[in-house]
């Protein structure tokens, strides 16, 4: 891309000029800023990845690694070593850290358009978000990491549940053709389009924070479109569960959920333990390495393995804790709908 750009004369045979040259660096340039915008969106887990735009920002590159080198030699004074080094430590790290685990995402976010007429069911759709959950709640290497499998698991929600608005608004428009396989035919599916529902106000929440309303001119009209169409879904699934006579015959909570919880809580208690004494120790090395006539460099390994374990602990403890909370969020909802006490 840039050799060829660089290279590239005005007109056929004609002999391309310094100020040409410059120019089109300086397009090229534009272009390098554009692709590093992307990946920064992706990284930061701003945008949902797909396998499309992965596979395009990685041949960009591709394309980017092979020429600024020559770039750089060409026209330092646009595609500076700093900026030239900078771009070839991001795309490396991005490649390393971010790729793999947005490369699970897209894979789940690709599944949902194979759906068809035939094949799609709630039930389904629930299964991708489980898989979706256990990607979030895997242990990632880095707190970062684990940061941005938790927003792109945000983004797949808010795409079912934007699926789902859409769902009861072509019913209320009276499109006649929708497949029976494509409404809720039991208990349970109704149940994850309950789940849809309740969880739509901290979506929106989300949603405010990370801009997704900043480039609309009526945040606030499509605010108040989206959350009347929440209401026709509740709506829509109290009817549903008239015509399956489950309205009255909601799920009590699991006894398996609330062992699991006790479980939780017992391992967040322990790792709680661990960080702690952990803490006590790296306080009293760091005492050791001040009072030591010189740099010891044996107290400084140690106390950098003992930092890695720390924040591998700090690391569980929070994706236990994110487990306990959906499965307390699971269980309360199950004895607020059922009066369970």
């Amino acid at each position: 891309m840039l050799k060829k750009q660089l290279r590239r004369p005005k007109n056929k045979g004609e002999p391309i000029t310094p100020q040409y040259q410059e120019l089109v660096a300086k397009i090229a340039k534009v272009a390098i800023d554009g692709i590093e915008k992307e990946r920064v969106e992706l990284y930061r887990g701003y945008i949902r990845p797909t396998r499309k735009n992965l596979d395009e920002l990685e041949q960009h590159f591709q394309e980017i690694l092979v020429h600024i080198d020559y770039a750089h030699q060409e026209f330092p004074q646009i595609f500076s070593a700093n900026f030239t080094d900078q771009i070839k430590q991001e795309i490396k790290k991005f490649r390393e850290e971010a790729a793999p685990l947005l490369r699970k995402f897209a894979n789940l976010y690709d599944r949902t358009l194979e759906f068809d007429e035939e094949n799609f069911t709630w039930g389904e759709v629930e299964k991708l978000w489980n898989e979706a959950q256990q990607l979030a709640a895997a242990p990632q290497p880095t707190s970062f990491l684990s940061e941005l499998a938790e927003k792109q698991k945000t983004h797949f929600w808010g795409e079912i549940t934007l699926y789902a608005l859409g769902f009861v608004e072509t019913i209320n428009k009276g499109e006649k053709d929708i497949p029976p396989n494509c409404y809720p035919s039991t208990a349970q599916e109704l149940d994850f389009l309950q789940k849809i529902a309740d969880g739509f106000p901290a979506l929106l929440e989300f949603a405010k924070k990370t801009g997704e309303f900043a480039k609309l001119e009526d945040q606030e009209t499509k605010i108040q479109e989206l959350q009347q169409k929440n209401e026709e879904l509740k709506s829509f699934i109290h009817q549903q569960r008239k015509k399956l006579g489950s309205s009255n015959q909601p799920q009590k909570p699991n006894p398996q959920d609330i062992q699991k919880i006790n479980e939780q809580s017992s391992e967040i208690n322990s790792l709680k333990k661990q960080l702690s004494e952990l803490q006590e120790k790296i306080k009293d090395l760091e005492k050791e390495k001040s009072s030591a006539p010189k740099s010891d460099p044996e107290i400084k390994q140690k106390i950098e393995s003992l930092e890695k374990q720390k924040e591998n602990i700090q690391q569980q403890i929070k994706q236990k804790s994110a487990t306990k909370k959906q499965l307390e969020n699971k269980v309360n909802s199950a004895q607020n709908n059922s009066g369970f006490n």
